[in-house]
C-alpha cells in the first residue's frame, strides 16, 4: 500500500520532511521485520498489502502478490469455506481467528493461522480487512499424527486384543507418556497461540498504549507460564543504569517496581556480562548461583525468587534492556521452547517500545518545527499537486509578505500564477513540475500593486512510484536586498554627486568604443577651473554645488547618445559616437556659451572651465591615444587661454572675502592705494608693486575658515577663540601655494602678522627677519583699521590714527616705515587716500 507523506504529516520544511521520511522508513522496517505474516485485502479479496514476510512464505515478489486476489493462494475446495469465515465478522464482532490451508508457489500446501480484523468507515461500510498470521503445519501434522496414532491404537485393540492384554501395563505406560507428549504439545500449541494473539495486539495498539499492552502481556504471559512477577528492564542511553518500568505480580507477591529504579549496571557484573554477551539467563535454582554471581544471589534472595529466567531485548545487536520471570514459591524449569518463544516476546516489546519512541520523538519533532513554522519570517508552504495543485499549508508570515492571508490562497490557487509578474510565470511552472533549481527569485505583485521580489527555495516531493506528489518550499522577500544590489550597481557606475557616470563606466566605454562601428568618435576633455580654491575657500558644500551646476550644463549641451562622465575630482569627459569633428566643436561651444549664461546670473561661485577636444580621423581607433590629445589640448587652454580664467580664480577668491568682511571691498581698495603709494615712495619695482597690491587683497584670505561667531565678535576673544583667529595666516598660506598667480605672496601672507619686537605670530619673526611687504601692510592695515569703523568701535581721526602709530613704532611696527608712511601721508592729498 502506497502512504503518501502528505497524508500523514503537516506541510513542514525540507529538513521536517525528511525527519518524517526516516520516522516512517523506522516504522516501515518495524513492521518488515515482523516474523508474522502480515497483509491487508478489500472486501473482494484484493490484496493491498504485504510485508517482507508474507512475499518470502510465499515465494512471490510484492509486485505479485499486491493487487491479486488472496482467495487464489487458497486451494480451491477451502475457498467457500474461507469466503463464509469472513461473511461473519461485523462492526460488533470485528476480529476472529481462523485456520485453513495456502498453496505455495512450488505447488507445497500448507497450514496457517490467522488473526484477522475487519475494517469500517464511519458510516459502517466494510472498507478492508486487516490480517496477521502465522505457519502452523506443525501442530495440524501434529494433529494428525496424534489422530493417527489413537487410529493406529484403536485398530491394533480390536485386532490384537489378547495380545494387548498381556501388554496392558507397557501400553498404560505408552499411553501415559504419549498423553504427556500430547499436552507438551498443547501447551507449545496454545504458547505460540499467545505470542502470536500478543503479536498481533501491538501491531494495532497506539504509541499512547503501548506501556499498557506491555503490562497487559506480562501479566497474561505470567498467568500462562504460572510464574509469580514477570517484568521488563530498560537500561539509560549509555548503559549505566537500568529501570524497572513493567511489572506484573501474582497475588500475594510482594511489588518490586519501586525498588528496582536507578539501579547501577556495575553492581552486577555476572548478569550483565550475559546480557552484554545477548546470552538468556536461565536459573533453575538460585541457591546454585557459582560464587562469581553473589551480588546477584543476594539481590534475588532478598526478593525470595528461587527460579528467573532473563532474555535480553537488542536492538541492531545493541543491548536496550531485558524481560524477566521470576518463581518466587516454587522452583520451575522451563524447555528449550518456551525460551524460544520468550526471545520472540523480548523482540516484541522492543520493536513496542522502538515505535513508541520513535513516535515520541517525531511529536516532539513535529511540534518543534511548526513552532518554528509558525514564527518565521519567510513563507513556508507546501502545495499538492495531484488532483489539482493546491496549497495544504502556509505559514503565517503569508500575510506580511505577499499582501494576503493563507486563506485566500487556499480558495483561490489561481492568485499563486495571477500575482507573479508576467515575464516571471514560466518560472512557476517550472517550479511546479519539479524542474527547476533549488533557488529561483520572481517578482511578485502585492495588493497596493506594487512588485516585490521573493527568493524561492524549492523541493520536489516524489512517491513511491517516482512520481512528484507535492512541492515544499520557503518564500523571502528579498525586494531591499535587491533594492540595494540596484544601487550599488548604479553607485558602481555612477558619480554620487553629479549622478554622472563614473570613471570606471567611462574606461569601459572607452574600450567598447574602439570598435570601428563607432567611428568618427569624439572626446571632449573638460576641466572645473577653481574648484579646490571654492573648497578651500568656502567649503565643501558649495564645492559640490559647483560641481553639480557643472554636470547639469555639460548634460544639457550633450546629445542623448553621448556618454558624459566625471572622471576626476575637477573633471568631466564626453564621449561622442559617430559624430564627426564640426559637431564636437560646435558642442564645445554650446558648453562654453551655457557657461557664460550661467555666470551673468550666478556669481558666487564663478564657474569657469577649462575644454579640450579631438576627434579619431582613421576607423582604426586607439581611444588611448584619443583621450591624451583631448587632454593635452584642455590643459594648452589652460595655460594659453585669454585673461578671463586667472579673473574667474579671483573672482572666486573675493567673493567670500567680500561675505566675510563686514566693510565689503572698501577696505581691501583703500589698502591697495595706501600700500601703492607708499611702494612708490620706497621706490621699489612695478612688479613688486603688482604683488603688493595682490596681498592687499587676498592677505586676510585664510579668514574664510574662521567661524562667524569668532570673526565678528563684539568683545574681547577668549584664548581659544585667540588660537582660532590666529590660524588664518597658516590657512592662507596653503590656499596662496593652490594658485598659480599667488605663490609669490604666499610667504607674506603666512607673515603679515609678525611684530618688529618678535611678539608677533605665527612665527615670532622680528625686526628685518620679517619680509619688507609684511612690515609695509601691518602698517598700512592697522592705519586703515583705526580711521575707519568696526563692529566693535568708531573710527579715530587721522591725528589719533598717527599718534598710535607712533606709540607702537619699535614694538609692532618698523620704526622707519613709520616715519616713510607718516611723511606720505602728509604728502599725498587727502582726497587721493
Amino acid at each position: 500500500m502506497k502512504i503518501e507523506r502528505q497524508q500523514l504529516y503537516p506541510p513542514l520544511p525540507k529538513s521536517t520532511c525528511d525527519l518524517l521520511w526516516l520516522s516512517e522508513a523506522r516504522y516501515r522496517a518495524i513492521v518488515e521485520d515482523q516474523t508474522e505474516l502480515i497483509c491487508r485485502f478489500l472486501p473482494d479479496g484484493t490484496l493491498s498489502f504485504v510485508n517482507t514476510a508474507y512475499c518470502r512464505y510465499f515465494g512471490r515478489k510484492r509486485e505479485e502478490l499486491i493487487g491479486r486476489n488472496f482467495l487464489t493462494l487458497i486451494p480451491a475446495e477451502d475457498q467457500d469455506t474461507v469466503k463464509k469465515q469472513f461473511a461473519f465478522l461485523s462492526q460488533k464482532n470485528p476480529v476472529a481467528m481462523y485456520e485453513h490451508r495456502v498453496l505455495l508457489a512450488n505447488g507445497e500446501i500448507r497450514w496457517q493461522q490467522w488473526t484477522v480484523r475487519a475494517l469500517f468507515d464511519k458510516k459502517g461500510n466494510l472498507i478492508e480487512f486487516q490480517s496477521v498470521g502465522r505457519d502452523n503445519t506443525k501442530c495440524k501434522q501434529a494433529e494428525v499424527a496424534l489422530q493417527k496414532a489413537h487410529n493406529i491404537l484403536e485398530r491394533q485393540i480390536q485386532e490384537r486384543t489378547a495380545e494387548l492384554i498381556k501388554a496392558n501395563a507397557a501400553l498404560q505406560a505408552e499411553i501415559i507418556e504419549r498423553k504427556r507428549v500430547e499436552e507438551s504439545l498443547k501447551y507449545q500449541v496454545e504458547f505460540e497461540k499467545l505470542v502470536a494473539t500478543i503479536s498481533t495486539h501491538f501491531v494495532n495498539l497506539t504509541s499512547t498504549d503501548i506501556d499498557f499492552g506491555i503490562n497487559q502481556a506480562l501479566q497474561i504471559i505470567g498467568m500462562f507460564m504460572e510464574v509469580d512477577r514477570s517484568y521488563l528492564f530498560q537500561f539509560n542511553e549509555n548503559n549505566t543504569i537500568m529501570d524497572n518500568t513493567h511489572e506484573w505480580c501474582a497475588v500475594d507477591v510482594t511489588p518490586e517496581k519501586e525498588n528496582l529504579q536507578g539501579l547501577p549496571v556495575a553492581d552486577f557484573p555476572w548478569w550483565i556480562d550475559k546480557l552484554n554477551r545477548f546470552e538468556t539467563i536461565y536459573i533453575p535454582r538460585v541457591a546454585d548461583l557459582p560464587p562469581e554471581a553473589q551480588a546477584e544471589k543476594d539481590t534475588l534472595e532478598r526478593q525470595t525468587i528461587q527460579s528467573v529466567i532473563v532474555v535480553p531485548m537488542l536492538r541492531n545487536d545493541t543491548l536496550l534492556g531485558y524481560i524477566g520471570f521470576d518463581s518466587v514459591r516454587s522452583e520451575k524449569i522451563w524447555l528449550e521452547e518456551h525460551i524460544t518463544l520468550l526471545r520472540i516476546v523480548a523482540e516484541i516489546f522492543q520493536n513496542a517500545l522502538e515505535r513508541k519512541r520513535v513516535e515520541e520523538a517525531l511529536k516532539a519533532s513535529e511540534a518543534h518545527f511548526r513552532l518554528l513554522a509558525e514564527n518565521a519570517r519567510d513563507m513556508i508552504y507546501r502545495i499538492k499537486l495531484l488532483p489539482k495543485p493546491h496549497y495544504v499549508y502556509l505559514s503565517p508570515a503569508t500575510t506580511k509578505i505577499t499582501g494576503y492571508p493563507p486563506e485566500q490562497f487556499y480558495e483561490n490557487w489561481a492568485l499563486t500564477i495571477d500575482q507573479v509578474h508576467p515575464e516571471d510565470r514560466s518560472l512557476i511552472t517550472r517550479i511546479l513540475a519539479g524542474e527547476v533549481e533549488k533557488q529561483s527569485v520572481i517578482r511578485w505583485m502585492r495588493p497596493d500593486r506594487q512588485f516585490i521580489w521573493l527568493e524561492h527555495h524549492a523541493v520536489p516531493v516524489y512517491d513511491d512510484q517516482g512520481q512528484l506528489i507535492c512541492i515544499e518550499g520557503i518564500a523571502r522577500d528579498i525586494t531591499e536586498h535587491k533594492q540595494m544590489e540596484e544601487r550599488l550597481r548604479h553607485m558602481s557606475l555612477h558619480d554620487p554627486i553629479t549622478e554622472l557616470y563614473n570613471r570606471n563606466y567611462f574606461e569601459q566605454e572607452m574600450q567598447r568604443l574602439e570598435h570601428k562601428r563607432f567611428w568618427p568618435v569624439g572626446l571632449i576633455i573638460c576641466d572645473l577651473d577653481g574648484l579646490k580654491i571654492v573648497n578651500d575657500t568656502q567649503g565643501h558644500d558649495v564645492g559640490d554645488a559647483l560641481l553639480l551646476n557643472a554636470a547639469k550644463i555639460i548634460r544639457a549641451c550633450s546629445r542623448p547618445h553621448a556618454i558624459v562622465a566625471r572622471i576626476g575630482g575637477d573633471e568631466f569627459a564626453i564621449l561622442l559616437p559617430n559624430t564627426p569633428r564640426m559637431a564636437v566643436e560646435y558642442a564645445c561651444r554650446r558648453i562654453k556659451k551655457a557657461i557664460a549664461d550661467y555666470n551673468a546670473t550666478n556669481q558666487n561661485p564663478y564657474l569657469s572651465m577649462s575644454m579640450g577636444w579631438a576627434v579619431s580621423v582613421q576607423p582604426s581607433i586607439n581611444m588611448r591615444e584619443l583621450f591624451k590629445e583631448a587632454d593635452n589640448n584642455m590643459y594648452r587652454e589652460k595655460l594659453y587661454g585669454n585673461q578671463s580664467t586667472r579673473s574667474a580664480l579671483f573672482q572666486t577668491l573675493l567673493k567670500p572675502l567680500e561675505v566675510k568682511d563686514f566693510i565689503t571691498r572698501g577696505h581691501a581698495y583703500r589698502l591697495q592705494k595706501l600700500i601703492t603709494e607708499v611702494a612708490v615712495a620706497l621706490g621699489l619695482p612695478q612688479q613688486k608693486i603688482s604683488d603688493l597690491r595682490h596681498l592687499a587683497l587676498f592677505h586676510d584670505i585664510g579668514k574664510i575658515s574662521v567661524p562667524d561667531h569668532v570673526l565678528f565678535k563684539l568683545g574681547p576673544l577668549n584664548t581659544q577663540e585667540t588660537i582660532e583667529i590666529r590660524k588664518h595666516c597658516e590657512t592662507g598660506y596653503r590656499i596662496a601655494l593652490s594658485i598659480p598667480d599667488l605663490i609669490p605672496i604666499a610667504d607674506w601672507i603666512l607673515k603679515h602678522h609678525e611684530w618688529w619686537n618678535g611678539k608677533g605670530y605665527p612665527l615670532g619673526l622680528k625686526e628685518e627677519e620679517i619680509p619688507l611687504e609684511c612690515r609695509i601692510l601691518a602698517i598700512i592695515d592697522a592705519y586703515d583699521a583705526m580711521t575707519h569703523s568696526r563692529p566693535y568701535r568708531n573710527a579715530m581721526s587721522q591725528e589719533k590714527a598717527i599718534a598710535e602709530l607712533i606709540r607702537c613704532s619699535g614694538t609692532q611696527f618698523d620704526p622707519a616705515l613709520v616715519t616713510k608712511f607718516i611723511q606720505t601721508l602728509e604728502s599725498t592729498p587727502l582726497d587721493q587716500l
